[in-house]
């Protein structure tokens, strides 16, 4: 019995001895670990090979300048943007306005990329725009000598970009109105009750305006400048 006794007092002081141990491991090991996490959540400044100075709060204050505005005078920029807002108001995008401003603002030929470089816009806009300009009539293309490159000019008769723009808004504005012609025979027939009689004869109305209008539009782009001229003065003279 006594052996017994003793076996068991040696197995609990054994296991309160390991768990002591085992405590003061963790201890230790917690120790460690919190130490090193410290060490890693200090800052640690960089190195900065050839650091650039600080610029000057004046130098900071001034606002930053697009590829146009560095390619191109005050006026030139001045009238850039004032013709891309006639432009838009003539029915011009303003993209297309924008780089005809650029054709007209020197006398030369420009090349696409130099478009794209002026108004920083890409190569598929810039080539656009150009192409709808020459259709337009507002613009040339022409081809340098001793070179494959084609160049885009702008034209600089004011009458026959008046006239260009004019034939333009004829196609868009006029057209569709005398398109309304088709709806009178398609559906003129049909119309039996008051209320599309009465379109009906509102829609003749329209038509027959239209007509009138693309008519003296037609016959006013045929002439030249010179006949506007004498028709001016006479108008004075009379007055």
């Amino acid at each position: 019995m006594d052996n017994d006794r003793l076996l068991k007092k040696a197995k609990k002081k054994s296991k309160k001895k390991s768990k002591k141990k085992a405590k003061k491991k963790a201890k230790e090991q917690a120790k460690v670990l919190y130490e090193a996490i410290e060490i890693q959540s200090i800052p640690v400044a960089e190195p900065v090979l050839n650091p650039k100075p600080e610029p000057h709060p004046q130098e900071q204050s001034r606002p930053s300048t697009s590829p146009a505005e560095k390619a191109f005078s005050p006026l030139q920029n001045a009238f850039i943007s004032a013709w891309q807002e006639a432009g838009q108001a003539w029915g011009l995008p303003p993209a297309m306005g924008a780089v005809h401003g650029v054709l007209m603002s020197r006398d030369r030929a420009w090349s696409t990329d130099e478009i794209m470089e002026a108004l920083d816009i890409s190569r598929g806009n810039a080539h656009m725009q150009l192409k709808a300009l020459v259709e337009w009539g507002v613009a040339h293309s022409v081809r340098q000598l001793g070179s494959r490159r084609i160049g885009y000019v702008a034209e600089r008769d004011v009458w026959r970009i008046a006239t260009a723009v004019a034939q333009e808004r004829r196609k868009r504005e006029l057209r569709p109105v005398l398109e309304m012609n088709k709806l009178l025979r398609a559906h003129g027939a049909s119309s039996r009750s008051q209320d599309d009689r009465q379109l009906k004869a509102t829609l003749k109305e329209i038509v027959a305006f239209g007509r009138l209008m693309d008519k003296l539009l037609g016959e006013t782009l045929k002439r030249d400048e010179r006949w506007w001229e004498r028709l001016v003065r006479r108008w004075v003279s009379r007055s």
